[in-house]
């Protein structure tokens, strides 16, 4: 869960099985350091042998197109920063990242990259999302993630993917 969530959105996340979640914005490396923009969180999910980390960021609609860069480096910034805990680069990479995420095989990870969007206007998410994916793509290469674990999700998806409560809005 998002342990200082900004607005009522962000509230909505979780809850989450303990150690399953890192929460960014908050780590020391983030609070330490100016400017770093980063996603809101990581969720951890081990099922069927399958490990998937999905890199949230949160908006209350869809963002301009203007927002898209900043986003796409919230992305990078994320993957990142998560690598940097994960190999130990940095002396509280043990108790800043949960247990649960050092116990996992960093090459069996499958990554998505997911925005969160709370109220978008549904005339618009079909070709918000060809955009989303195509700003993307120089990220979706680089980490091998395949097309599909790029994502923009709106509160609907969210719920049927686990990642909101379930009697929230």
């Amino acid at each position: 869960m998002i342990s200082q969530p900004k607005n009522e959105f962000e509230r909505m996340f979780g809850p989450y099985e303990p150690g399953h979640c890192f929460d960014l914005e908050n780590c020391d490396v983030v609070k330490n350091a100016q400017g770093i923009k980063i996603a809101e969180f990581l969720y951890l999910n081990i099922k069927d042998n399958h490990i998937n980390i999905a890199i949230i960021e949160a908006k209350t609609s869809i963002p301009p197109y203007d927002e898209i860069d900043a986003i796409k480096q919230k992305f990078r910034n994320s993957l990142a920063l998560f690598a940097a805990y994960y190999l130990k680069r940095h002396n509280n990479s043990s108790t800043q990242l949960p247990q649960k995420f050092h116990s996992v095989d960093f090459a069996s990870i499958q990554f998505k990259l997911v925005l969160a969007v709370q109220r978008p206007d549904q005339k618009l998410m079909p070709g918000f999302r060809d955009l989303f994916k195509k700003e993307l793509k120089p990220i979706v290469k680089i980490w091998n993630i395949t097309d599909l674990a790029l994502q923009v999700m709106d509160t609907e998806d969210l719920r049927k993917h686990g990642l909101i409560n379930t009697q929230s809005e």
